[in-house]
């Protein structure tokens, strides 16, 4: 984790010198980390005297500092070993250039990925640049194939078929049925599906299909191998079923063949079937309304319960699905993603559905190049078929990615967990203002924020808790704040949208949150002539891959008795953030009973003092313990100090 921070610290200080060689030195510059309870501040006169200037505070956590100086007055060398014999330092470098690079190999030699903008655009060709999913970065993770458990994954693009002689597809072979011997050698009901399903004709001969043949290559395409194309996967294995049919009886059978297969794998751990983790559905009934399709709907949850997403693309038409209904784009299933076609200018393809309630997200559509049946073998293609197997690859995906612990997790509650996928690829879009308000996500595919959603690289730890309780006199203006910590690697952006409430308001409305810092959000409750009462309102914020919370504000309006606001407003608590003991000072006008009360995110009290306190300046601290002596963990806390029937409320910081 330090290596990466302080990485991403120095690509923030070398745009002035590009052009100088990697590794020199910046002149004037150098960097020191403080020691564990070492403080800036109390650095600073030292820097000071010795011609030493901080310039930016790199990682407020990990206590690094970027220091400047006037290169002419020092001898460089002779300055840092001064500062490597300074008792509060630990770390110290001269600042270099670094050179910015995207890995060479996370780019597949395919002759013909540059047509392929969805995986990565560069704006060429009248589009925008990074408008794509942003798999070049995404394939640093991983390029699919495997799970980290040995599981080979399988993605089955349910269609009219597919070429299965393409050289740049790598399709399912069930190993233990023998083809074209007319017996069931697996005994799992279906005869001689060596190559996958024909669910027109219940064999195992799979037809060819040109549009079957252009969504396999999307979803997986064989990456690097020199030829053609890649896939958002360059080594899963697609399982081809012809199942798209103007017969639901067909399609219900295709799934069905879906189902068989990954039971079977679940019940002989790995032994037969495959390990299917999603289907993708390019086939549709406009207007179609769920209630008249129940058995089709039901196979989504059915698949579900067994650890299979389902892919699937809305109408080809301008349509509102939430109103005007769509199959299978309308139904409900949780384990269902729905998709709509997105253009290499990160619009909505104007012939496409759309809906708040009912279309998940957006996904390349628009001129998509890929795999096509002899003798072209590569083609464009345009509409929502296009869209939907960027979706159901991204989940093929996320299964390469996913660690140790998520894929134990995953075999034990597979319904549970292809949840989390979900939740990660919808959390991980791209906002679009062009899919802002009419669907789910607002957002477009963005698999690199998925899997690091996924890997738990994007994460704010420690949300306040959910109510925030300001007591307030009346006739009086007091603020307040809610803190958020960033322990992920990548900035964040918070949105805040308040109730209606006269009584409260924001300082903003927009909150930056770089990685690895903390920010608070300043608010405010105003009582001018408000009666004593208890007052709510909500707070919600928008966290972009993160979701969505609620906080709700808790106003007390009392009498005045006792102290007044203004000696209240005046308390202080310092250091905060603290790493062995933070203080609270506060004046009191009279002698009153003094109550300090610190709590955990999960509201447990860890500490409590009291004293009665005379009239005067009076000071309260705590050292970090809980209340059997023992040091706390690092991270958010609460406090609250009780005078009489005044509280005073904030939040402190151990680290």
């Amino acid at each position: 984790m330090r290596f990466i921070l302080l990485f991403a610290a120095l690509l923030l200080v070398i745009s002035p010198v590009d052009a100088q060689q990697q590794g020199e030195r910046i002149p004037g510059e150098v960097m020191i980390q403080l020691k564990s309870g070492q403080h800036i501040n109390e650095f600073i006169p030292w820097l000071d005297q010795q011609g030493l200037a901080v310039k930016q505070e790199l990682s407020q956590r990990l206590r690094i500092y970027l220091l400047e100086f006037e290169e002419s007055r020092h001898n460089v060398s002779a300055l840092i070993g001064n500062l490597q014999k300074q008792p509060a330092i630990s770390l110290v470098q001269a600042n270099h250039v670094v050179a910015m690079r995207e890995s060479e190999d996370s780019f597949p030699d395919d002759p013909f990925f540059e047509d392929q903008w969805g995986f990565y655009n560069d704006g060429s060709g009248g589009g925008v640049e990074g408008a794509d999913i942003d798999a070049v970065r995404a394939w640093d993770h991983t390029t699919g194939g495997l799970t980290v458990l040995g599981d080979t994954i399988v993605v089955a693009v349910i269609d009219g078929g597919a070429y299965l002689q393409h050289e740049d597809l790598n399709f399912f072979k069930n190993r233990h049925e023998i083809p074209d011997n007319d017996i069931d050698d697996d005994n799992n009901g279906y005869v001689d599906d060596y190559d996958g399903w024909n669910a027109y004709n219940n064999s195992g001969s799979v037809p060819s299909s040109s549009h079957g043949t252009h969504v396999a290559g999307t979803v997986g395409a064989i990456g690097n191998n020199g030829i053609g194309v890649t896939g958002v996967n360059w080594n899963v294995k697609v399982m081809p079923i012809a199942g798209s049919s103007s017969s639901e009886s067909t399609v219900v059978n295709a799934y069905s063949y879906v189902y068989e297969m990954r039971a079977r794998y679940n019940e002989t751990q790995g032994d037969s079937g495959a390990f299917i983790v999603a289907t993708n559905a390019s086939f549709g009934i406009d207007y179609g309304n769920p209630d008249n399709y129940p058995i089709w709907g039901a196979m989504y949850d059915s698949l579900g319960a067994i650890g299979v997403l389902n892919a699937g693309a809305t109408a080809n038409r301008s349509v509102n699905v939430d109103e005007q209904g769509d199959i299978p784009t309308a139904f409900e299933s949780p384990w269902l993603i729905t998709v709509t076609n997105t253009t290499n200018r990160d619009e909505k393809y104007s012939s496409a559905g759309y809906g708040l309630e009912s279309i998940d997200l957006g996904a390349p559509g628009t001129s998509v190049y890929s795999t096509r049946p002899a003798p072209t073998n590569y083609g464009y293609a345009t509409g929502t078929s296009m869209a939907t197997p960027h979706v159901a690859g991204a989940v093929g995906l996320l299964f390469a990615a996913a660690d140790t612990a998520f894929m134990e997790a995953y075999h034990a509650n597979p319904a549970e967990y292809a949840l989390l996928i979900k939740e990660y690829i919808l959390n991980g879009t791209d906002p679009l203002e062009d899919l802002d308000g009419i669907t789910v996500t607002g957002g477009r595919l963005n698999i690199y924020t998925a899997i690091n959603l996924l890997l738990g690289n994007i994460s704010m730890n420690s949300l306040p808790a959910d109510t925030l309780v300001i007591t307030a006199e009346q006739e009086s203006l007091q603020t307040d704040s809610i803190q958020f910590i960033n322990t992920g690697l990548f900035d964040l952006q918070l949105l805040f949208e308040q109730e209606a409430a006269a009584w409260l308001s924001l300082q903003s409305d927009t909150l930056q949150l770089p990685a690895d810092t903390n920010a608070s959000l300043l608010l405010s409750v105003n009582t001018t002539d408000m009666q004593p009462d208890t007052l709510f309102a909500q707070i919600q914020m928008d966290a972009g891959p993160l979701g969505q919370h609620t906080f709700v504000v808790k106003l007390v309006v009392l009498e005045p008795v006792g102290i007044n606001s203004l000696a209240l407003a005046e308390a202080k608590v310092f250091p905060n953030p603290f790493t062995d003991q933070i203080n609270f000072s506060l004046f009191l006008p009279s002698a009153e009973k003094l109550s300090l009360q610190i709590t955990n995110l999960s509201g447990r009290l860890v500490y409590v003092a009291n004293q009665q306190a005379g009239a005067g300046l009076q000071k309260l601290s705590w050292n970090g313990t809980d209340l059997n002596g023992s040091k706390v963990s690092d991270g958010l806390y609460f406090y609250q100090i009780q005078i009489g029937n005044q509280l005073i409320h904030g939040k402190l910081i151990k680290q």
